[in-house]
């Protein structure tokens, strides 16, 4: 973060640099001109005012955001040393202990469970920003551009689908009931009602293990990471970066063919937002999936890899402005 701020207080000194060596009669006055935009791109839809700063300077203020859309993926659902995501095209050899399992729970709760739990991933990005560019040429076409984004720290979230609940709530309850067993506590409580578990029914559920799912290994010890739903029977996780994001970047402008009184421009911007290095993915039980654990397989995996991979966020833009005055 220092770095890319002394890189932005370059940025701005060599502007003053540029500002100063212009002579007084040279120097246009501020703020003599107003221009609005709309844009959209890498950094979602959006909008901007600018202003000129004299006479090789732009000030640009606005906010842009990415819609929000779902999209989904699957954890697998099992237990103990079967943990893990089960592959669609190789069934599974005779019955396994989650069939089993899933039979006993369905007798005790009436509820059918799946093996397969739908995930459904959704944006929250959205920031203000505050840029200036800054024209190097005669032409003014081309444009160098530090500034700041200010917005959003949880920039994704991932909870499961509606559908997914039953599943949920039947695992909830089973691994409720069975540290219940471990402890020799009832489990089913009702008022004064309380229900232990025959010799027969403990024996099934030690063997059978708690129900969860495996999303790889701790990085610190090596061990198995098991997910549980939270107490509200969810399954969820949040995408974290810092809420203060320096830009760096370039741009370029014309004006547009359809735009005789010239005040009409098309233009772009590309650069880099800088988010404060790999982003963190937090689960509902406080485990970062990007830093503290490995191996995770399937679309998760794949997503968390690709995280790793963006320790700054590309910006690619598409602008239309109109000059007001």
């Amino acid at each position: 973060m220092k770095k890319n701020l002394s890189i932005l207080l370059t940025c701005f000194l060599l502007t003053g640099n540029v500002a100063l060596a212009q002579t007084s009669e040279e120097r246009p006055s501020f703020f003599t001109h107003l221009d609005v935009a709309v844009e959209a791109g890498s950094t979602g839809i959006g909008f901007d005012v600018a202003t000129n700063l004299g006479k090789s300077l732009r000030l640009r203020s606005g906010f842009s955001a990415i819609p929000e859309f779902n999209l989904g993926m699957t954890f697998g659902v099992d237990v103990d040393e079967q943990l893990g995501n089960k592959s669609a095209e190789v069934p599974p050899v005779g019955e396994s202990k989650f069939d089993k399992l899933s039979q006993m729970i369905e007798g005790m709760t009436g509820s059918k469970i799946s093996n397969e739990i739908e995930m459904l991933c959704s944006p929250n990005f959205y920031n203000a920003k505050l840029l200036l560019d800054i024209h190097p040429f005669k032409n003014k076409k081309w444009y160098i551009t530090p500034g700041v984004y200010w917005g959003s720290s949880v920039i994704g979230r991932v909870q499961n689908a509606p559908e997914s609940m039953p599943t949920l709530y039947a695992a909830n309850m089973y691994n409720t009931m069975y540290q219940n067993a471990i402890n020799d506590e009832p489990i089913i409580v009702m008022g004064s009602f309380e229900l232990y578990p025959t010799e027969k029914l403990m024996e099934e559920m030690f063997s059978y293990g708690e129900m969860g799912f495996k999303v790889g290994n701790r990085v610190n010890d090596g061990s198995v990471y098991k997910m549980m739903p939270d107490e509200y029977c969810m399954v969820r996780a949040e995408m974290k970066v810092n809420r203060i994001k320096p830009y760096l970047g370039f741009g370029y402008g014309s004006n547009a063919l359809a735009s005789p009184d010239k005040k009409l421009h098309v233009s772009f911007d590309c650069g880099l937002l800088f988010w404060g290095g790999v982003p963190s993915l937090i689960t509902h039980d406080g485990t970062d999936l990007v830093h503290d654990i490995s191996g995770i397989e399937g679309k998760m995996g794949q997503c968390v890899d690709l995280l790793k991979q963006f320790q700054v966020f590309p910006v690619i833009n598409l602008r239309l402005t109109r000059t007001l005055f």
